[in-house]
């Protein structure tokens, strides 16, 4: 009984330093998500970059114009929220204009949300806010971060509904669009929580 108590103990020092019962767990992890998944609302439409539209519109980046036609559109079809997930850092240079017919059309349309992104800075490697540029920032309704946090399979299983660099104070995309459209739906958030960081 010694020896098969201290084969069974390699073993299982062997499988918990090993990725074996990970990727076990994670596969029945995923098998499980099918009773959990339902259909998406049918009132959410994707405008999406695709070839279809490159093809049309030409190639990317496109001047800043078309998107504040599209914002409009939507603002004229009466769309109650509009994630424009497309990061405006920087003014556009090749037509100034462009950028306040976007700020205008995002002002008027009044229910835009736009992405924050973490990245990492060119100049020294450090981690980085990188919001829309001012102007946008004022004029959207809501800012949300787009960080998925990847499984080492390159998965995404969890997201994190609150974050930022010192201080979780950036809602997600999904989070900030449901805050504008149903506000006080979340006066808790749920999920697990750091305990070191006060929200």
């Amino acid at each position: 009984w010694g020896i098969i108590s201290l084969l069974l103990a390699c073993l299982s020092l062997y499988l918990t330093h090993s990725d074996w019962l990970w990727r076990w767990d994670q596969l029945l992890y995923d098998s499980q998500l099918k009773f959990w998944s339902r259909p998406a609302a049918n009132d959410i439409e994707v405008v999406a970059i695709d070839n279809a539209s490159l093809s049309q519109l030409g190639r990317w980046p496109w001047n800043r114009q078309v998107h504040a036609q599209l914002v409009h559109r939507l603002t004229e079809a009466g769309a109650k929220a509009v994630v424009l997930d497309i990061l405006f850092a920087e003014a556009e240079q090749r037509s100034p204009d462009a950028d306040q017919n976007l700020i205008d059309a995002i002002t008027a349309n009044g229910r835009v949300v736009l992405p924050i992104v973490f990245e990492q800075s060119g100049t020294n490697g450090k981690l980085v806010e990188t919001l829309p540029m001012p102007e946008l920032s004022h004029a959207a309704a809501a800012l949300g971060h787009v960080h998925i946090d990847l499984d080492p399979d390159g998965i995404a299983r969890r997201v994190y509904l609150q974050e930022g660099l010192g201080r979780p104070r950036w809602p997600s995309l999904s989070l900030a669009v449901l805050r504008m459209l149903e506000p006080g739906a979340w006066e808790r958030l749920p999920g697990a929580r750091n305990a070191d960081i006060a929200l």
